[in-house]
């Protein structure tokens, strides 16, 4: 009777975890190393008991759906470009450096040719930068607190270009050129 018990509790244990578990190309779950191992709606990290890190799915309720709190709206022109700049388009432009991936630029805002923007990527960057803090990779410098703050304001505020009250000369263009 007890290991009958126990069966039950297992595989109600199972598909607890099934039923949790979104499939995204059938990578979700898949071990990797690094971010370049995972497609690029899924993440690096560690989230799975007994297993080092896997690639995983982590936009979850809360992603985008509640108020920024004291950063307040920002603007790609008047922050979130300083910071892509900083610390971002060394390997997120085109051609793309090292293992970043050709289908998107974090120094163009808008998408061009079929490679996305900043615009476009702006959940993900907020998710990699600011809550699984696994991007930049290692050994690069990890981006600071306030500058992920920046960025979690900007994405939240709705990724949104300039402040319509700025002059038309912001000193950066949609693309993200002068």
């Amino acid at each position: 009777m007890r290991a009958r018990t126990l069966w039950i509790g297992a595989a109600v244990g199972a598909v607890a975890i099934a039923a949790c578990t979104i499939e995204v190309d059938g990578a979700v779950g898949k071990e990797c190393e690094t971010a370049f191992d995972c497609p690029d709606d899924l993440v690096c990290v560690q989230a799975r008991a007994g297993v080092g890190k896997t690639c995983e799915a982590l936009a979850g309720p809360s992603v985008g759906t509640f108020e920024t709190e004291d950063a307040g709206v920002v603007f790609y022109c008047d922050g979130a470009k300083t910071v892509l700049d900083t610390f971002c388009i060394s390997c997120h432009t085109v051609p793309p450096a090292g293992n970043a991936p050709a289908t998107f630029r974090l120094d163009a805002y808008e998408s061009d040719g079929g490679v996305l923007g900043a615009k476009d990527m702006a959940q993900r960057v907020y998710l990699r930068a600011a809550v699984t803090h696994d991007m930049p990779p290692p050994p690069d410098m990890p981006i600071p607190a306030a500058d992920q703050a920046i960025l979690a304001a900007w994405f939240k505020s709705g990724a949104q270009f300039c402040d319509a009250g700025m002059s038309s000369d912001a000193g950066t263009s949609e693309d993200g050129g002068p």
